[in-house]
Parts: structure tokens; sequence; C-alpha cells
């Protein structure tokens, strides 16, 4: 990840080390920037824990949004994903979305947009995560559990409703978001 304020972080290097944070915005999104504040508050509630955020931005010049950082006085470590090249990797096409990925580094979390209770469920998400928690299977087991008395998911043109596309979507882009973790976590960027 290349940092608006200098420097780089790779991915690879908070394997086994921290639990990862990535939330990916841009200056055009209004749910995006109505978000910032709220993970930037989480970030700090975690700052003294093994959590590292990346608040990823798709595209918007580093003067734009340091200008916008100051005046929201945000202090939530930024990574610039100028042609959405992470973003895309990690299938970021409904913003925001905040991945958190364990210390393992396999995605255990995929939240997409913005309402209210945003602190709340974040901040537990991570608590869950750091005690160890596999939020991702869990999920997928209970939607499939719920949704379809034990079947398994069905997908393309065997879903049947939009719900059900839906959840196929989700369940792919979960099993993805675990592959480009682990691609991203190999490159020097």
């Amino acid at each position: 990840l290349k940092l608006l304020e200098g420097g780089a972080q790779k991915l690879a290097d908070l394997k086994d080390k921290k639990v990862v944070v990535i939330d990916f915005w841009a200056l055009w999104c209004g749910p995006c920037i109505a978000a910032l504040p709220t993970v930037d508050q989480v970030a700090t509630k975690f700052a003294d824990r093994d959590v590292a955020f990346f608040a990823v931005n798709l595209g918007d010049g580093a003067d734009e949004i340091r200008e916008f950082l100051e005046k929201e006085k945000l202090k939530l470590p930024i990574a610039l994903d100028p042609e959405s090249k992470l973003g895309e990797l990690f299938q970021a096409g409904s913003i925001p979305m905040t991945i958190i990925v364990d210390k393992q580094g396999v995605v255990q979390v995929v939240n997409i947009g913005y309402g209210d209770g945003l602190e709340q469920k974040l901040s537990d998400e991570i608590e869950a995560v750091l005690a160890g928690k596999q939020l991702a299977q869990d999920a997928l087991q209970a939607a499939r559990d719920a949704k379809r008395g034990g079947k398994p998911i069905p997908n393309g043109p065997d879903a049947v409703t939009s719900q059900d596309a839906i959840e196929d979507q989700v369940a792919f882009n979960l099993r993805t978001s675990v592959e480009a973790y682990k691609k991203v976590g190999s490159r020097d960027d």
C-alpha cells in the first residue's frame, strides 16, 4: 500500500502480527464521507491493540485528500489506490466497503455501505476477530442453514431469486477476497 504521508506498507508484513482493517472510500462517495469519521473513531479505539487500519482512497488526488482530512480532523492512516487496482483485487465495486482480515491473512468480514450502528458493529467484529472467531465461516454456514435448509447455496442459473443471486455474489466475494489478500500479501507494494 502506498501511504498518503509517504512510504509504503506491505500487507504481508502484518501477517501473523495484526488484524488488518481496510476501508475503501472516495471523496465523491457521500456514504464514504459519512462513514469515515466513525471508522476513524474505531481506529483510535483500537490504536493500542494488534489492529492496523488503512482507509484506501480510490482515485482521488493527494492534495484533495489532505485538504479533506484536515477539514474533518481525521487521523486515520490513508493509503492511495489511484488506479483502483487494490479495489479491483478486493472487488470493491460498491463503496464504502470495509474488510477485516485476521492475523492469518483470511478475510473474516466484508461490510458494504454505511448505516446507523457502524461503530458498535465494527468494534464488535474486530473484537471477535481478535478473539480468533471465524466470522466468515460462521456467517456462510448460518446463511446456508437459515435460507436453504442446509442445502448448498445455488449459483449461476440455479439461483432462483434476486436474493439468491445477491447471496451468491456475497459468498463469491468472500472467497475471492481471501484469494486477493493472499495475492496482495505476496506483492511488493
